[in-house]
């Protein structure tokens, strides 16, 4: 579908979605369904382009996104001790503790037509009002992450990979 809008969501009978309440900074660099000291309370549906949304596909755990699209990225993960699946974009660290909910879950994915949206600061895309979806599509996780070319790496201590990348100068995404 040209020019539409991605979510994952649970599978559902009515594709309307809602704008629901979010805390979010300045620059919509961080966001979250909690209230936080010194952050914008709002009141918005998120959607983003369809490469963006590999770190939704999974279940709603905490999950850390690096893009590989940088080589000099990609050789100081290696110096970390990472390896991935050759053709992937993206490498999507999740909780250990989530593997087997992670590879049995089946996201499901639904399609937007962007009128309605509009873009935040960041690569997302904002409703205030609410929006149906125009369709969607259940995956299997495996064909999801052979569909959206990322590779899932699990770890038992997400402070410390957090620490790990940042002291290397990895840019990463973080979603809870």
């Amino acid at each position: 579908m040209t020019d539409a809008l991605y979510k994952v969501s649970r599978p559902r009978d009515d594709w309307t979605f809602e704008p629901g309440r979010f805390w979010r900074t300045e620059d919509w660099s961080f966001s979250d369904d909690r209230p936080h000291d010194g952050l914008i309370e709002d009141r918005v549906l998120y959607a983003a382009p369809l490469e963006e949304i590999n770190i939704h596909l999974m279940p709603e755990d905490w999950r850390l996104r690096v893009w590989l699209d940088d080589e000099e990225r990609c050789r100081e993960l290696e110096r970390l001790g990472f390896t991935w699946e050759t053709e992937c974009h993206a490498i999507v660290f999740a909780l250990e503790s989530d593997r087997d909910a992670i590879e049995s879950s089946c996201p499901t994915v639904y399609a937007f037509d962007r009128a309605g949206f509009e873009r935040a600061p960041t690569v997302e895309f904002v409703s205030r009002g609410p929006r149906e979806a125009v369709s969607a599509e259940t995956v299997s996780f495996a064909h999801a992450r052979r569909r959206w070319r990322f590779d899932v790496l699990c770890s038992r201590d997400p402070h410390d990979l957090v620490h790990r990348l940042g002291s290397a100068g990895v840019g990463h995404q973080t979603q809870t």
